[in-house]
């Protein structure tokens, strides 16, 4: 069995209504990891280090099953790819209606947020973590994402 983007936000939602501290799931490609605390063994940032502060539940891949995954885009030489902090719903403004944080051409600051990731009403800042120009946007607004997913890629000023 597999679970689908309504799946996960159904979980999230009523983890969210309950005094659940820690829940671990698996199910066919997917392993689902909800930590309140933050001390669960799969809580990680994009970079593999634990978070300083109180983390969001995390979605992390299943190393067995990669296969599963989505693929990744081809990124061109001297890219920086920006991905998914955790698994949720990817915005790509601060509001409905609002102006997107970036788009492609536009210059970014290594700490500009370029978009929000939700899970459990909860948003989650994604930054550019490198200074330059947006080169592709992959993820729609208002799509599902997962932990690790591409989001958008950057040309450092370095290399530009």
């Amino acid at each position: 069995m597999e679970l689908t983007h309504e799946d996960v936000l159904n979980i999230l939602e009523l983890l969210e209504g309950s005094d659940v501290e820690y829940l671990e799931l698996a199910a066919g490609g997917t392993k689902l990891i909800a930590d309140r605390n933050g001390a669960g063994p799969g809580i990680r940032t994009a970079t593999g280090e634990r978070p300083s502060a109180e983390p969001p539940p995390v979605a992390a891949p299943d190393s067995e099953d990669v296969a599963t995954q989505p693929e990744s885009p081809q990124v061109g030489p001297g890219l920086v790819t920006v991905t998914a902090p955790v698994v949720g719903v990817f915005y790509r403004s601060p509001e409905p209606g609002a102006p997107p944080f970036t788009e492609v051409g536009e210059s970014v600051a290594e700490d500009s947020t370029v978009g929000l990731v939700e899970v459990m009403k909860m948003f989650n800042g994604v930054t550019a973590g490198a200074s330059g120009r947006v080169t592709e946007i992959f993820a729609e607004n208002g799509a599902f994402v997962e932990f690790g997913e591409p989001l958008l890629t950057i040309r450092p000023e370095s290399a530009a």
